[in-house]
């Protein structure tokens, strides 16, 4: 507290129920602290010829908001101590945490402003976290339960690296294997290596068996898998020494956030090589769509004309390197056009598999939106709402977020739990807007952390609010027609509750005459839909047709009324919307009802 009383002769002393902590140059007075959010503070005072006064308000500052953030809490065995709490302290001044069991002090941890924390070595139990915001001698507290796993639960870690001297030993020039699924059964168990290499695990008592899903690796040590372990209580520790039968590939992975008339767009890349093969030096182009107003590029790249063209040094056994430009829509695009944007990366040495050397990115100009959104695209490109039988291998996801809060945020963390039509071994990592930490927890669940993302809010910069993360993954066999795989993802924005994206839902179906993978110029928006659709990019058409998946005509409206009808009262399901133009043709695509 630092408070000023006027109209009094100096010197004058106060009587403050606090701790003095000094006296104030400027402005000149003594300073008392210990109080907290919402004190009423009663004070008086002695001038220097005898007057009293007194006074009062109430203490403004440290709230529920500065609270620490937990982020995972890892279970513990009955009787054992490896269970552990982690996460990101919201103060934006340095804390101390004590953390306690029954009462006991089991340990204090000075954390860094906005810093992140972790408590390892813990038992089973309910804990009490005391954080004292330094500077403020005020305290929060909250409880923190470490779940039983069981007696003889144990932890299961290792590293798996690429072992090029065959002598199962990591060696200070051998790399880890980063973004490796490894596959634990029975219960079906998966860990996620770091790009270090490193994965672990907590499990229940038991035998089981581990798997590395990567075909392409050859087990050294052990020479045989699945490799059999056993948790009895004691900590197993499993490494994988792998040789590899992967040639040098390069390859490419984009994504791109929402287009809309006269605002900032921004598109992301990630070359990597997939191999253990060091690449030559490395070339990336980026050939974006001719509509857009070009701003500038991270890092620099050389400009000629709309092509962008960046020259890197040779990456190294499963090196990468991510590069963003930042456009502008102009205002006069109109809705549904499409952007189209092709990148691609090569080197300077053959590259066994070239399909995965470009990638087209493609973002439909769209007016109002959901800043946190998860959108899907098929293997194909045909469809982001179908996935068809004997085209489509794999499924692109895009998870959106956006800070549209009053102030910067500091931590980011998305979730995402997978359908059990999707199959989580292959599971692959693509582009960041930001860089982060990917990992696997229980219940099928992958999550991304942006630890000091330092994310704007959009009213302070509306380019710089945005983020987004991707992966590609494959469906779960055996795949029939008429499945249907809905998935969503959970965004956290510091200590705030979390908001959850609408479902991306996609539907199995097999390829008919009623659309072909290059029919792309006909959209019906939003889709899925709830309440209403409405047509794009479709300036000749007259009349729309609903069809039911039976074939019944369902519903039918003349699109001279406009270019909006009601889907309200039509059953949760897939349909068939066919767009009649004015010369009689018919274009067709699907969409799904929610």
């Amino acid at each position: 507290m630092d408070h000023i009383v006027q109209g009094v002769a100096e010197p004058y002393t106060y009587s403050v129920p606090g701790t003095y902590l000094g006296f104030n140059i400027e402005p000149p007075g003594p300073v008392y602290g210990g109080f907290c959010l919402g004190d009423w503070i009663d004070y008086s005072f002695v001038d220097a010829l005898g007057c009293t006064g007194t006074g009062s308000f109430v203490m403004y500052g440290v709230d529920e908001t500065w609270d620490p953030y937990v982020q995972e809490v890892e279970g513990a065995c009955t009787g054992g101590s490896i269970g552990s709490i982690s996460g990101f302290s919201n103060s934006p001044m340095d804390s101390e945490m004590i953390l306690r069991l029954d009462g006991a002090t089991v340990e204090v941890l000075q954390v860094w402003a906005h810093g992140p924390f972790t408590f390892a070595g813990l038992a089973p139990g309910t804990y009490e976290l005391e954080t004292s915001f330094n500077a403020t001698l005020c305290l929060s507290y909250r409880t923190i339960t470490v779940p039983d796993l069981g007696p003889d639960c144990g932890g299961l870690s290792g590293n798996s690296w690429y072992d090029v001297d065959g002598d199962c030993m990591r060696d200070g020039n051998e790399v880890g294997i980063p973004g490796s699924v490894l596959n634990i059964e029975p219960g079906g168990y998966f860990a996620l290596t770091n790009g270090n290499g490193d994965y672990t695990l907590n499990l229940p008592a038991g035998a089981y068996t581990l798997t590395q899903t990567n075909p392409t690796l050859i087990p050294i040590c052990p020479a045989t898998q699945p490799v059999p372990f056993s948790i009895t209580g004691a900590p197993v520790v499993q490494d994988l020494a792998n040789g590899s039968t992967q040639p040098l590939d390069l390859g490419i992975q984009t994504g791109n956030t929402f287009a809309r008339p006269g605002f900032a767009t921004r598109l992301y890349a990630t070359a990597r090589n997939h191999s253990p093969q060091p690449s030559g030096p490395v070339t990336v182009t980026c050939t974006y769509d001719p509509a857009l107003t070009f701003v500038g590029t991270t890092p620099a790249a050389t400009v000629n004309g709309n092509t962008l063209t960046w020259e890197v040094p040779a990456f190294n056994s499963f090196g990468a390197a991510s590069f963003n430009v930042d456009l502008v829509v102009p205002v006069a695009t109109p809705l549904g056009t499409e952007l189209v944007s092709t990148w691609t990366v090569s080197n300077t040495l053959p590259d066994a598999n070239a399909a995965n050397n470009s990638e087209v990115s493609l973002r439909t100009v769209t007016g109002s939106y959901d800043p946190n959104v998860k959108e899907v695209r098929t293997s194909s490109g045909t469809s982001e709402t179908q996935y068809f039988l004997g085209v489509d291998q794999y499924l692109d996801y895009t998870i959106h977020f956006q800070n549209t809060g009053t102030d910067t945020a500091f931590t980011v963390v998305v979730t995402d739990t997978l359908d059990a039509a999707l199959d989580m071994a292959s599971f692959q990592q693509g582009t960041t807007s930001h860089p982060c930490t990917v990992d696997f927890l229980a219940g099928r669940v992958v999550r991304w952390t942006f630890p000091n993302i330092l994310l704007v809010d959009s009213t302070t910069n509306e380019g710089g609010s945005h983020g987004l993360t991707t992966f590609r993954i494959r469906l779960a066999e055996p795949i029939v027609s008429g499945m249907l795989i809905p998935n969503a993802a959970d965004i956290f924005f510091d200590f705030n509750p979390p908001i959850r994206t609408p479902d991306a839902v996609l539907v199995t179906d097999v390829l008919t005459g009623l659309r072909t993978p290059t029919d792309a110029a006909v959209h019906v928006v939003p889709n899925p839909a709830h309440d209403r659709m409405s047509v794009v990019g479709a300036p000749d058409a007259v009349r729309v047709i609903v069809m039911a998946a039976d074939g019944r005509r369902v519903l039918e409206h003349d699109l001279r009324n406009g270019p909006t009808w009601s889907v309200s009262a039509l059953p949760t399901g897939l349909y068939t919307v066919q767009v009649v133009a004015a010369s009689g043709a018919v274009r067709s695509t699907r969409v799904v009802k929610q």
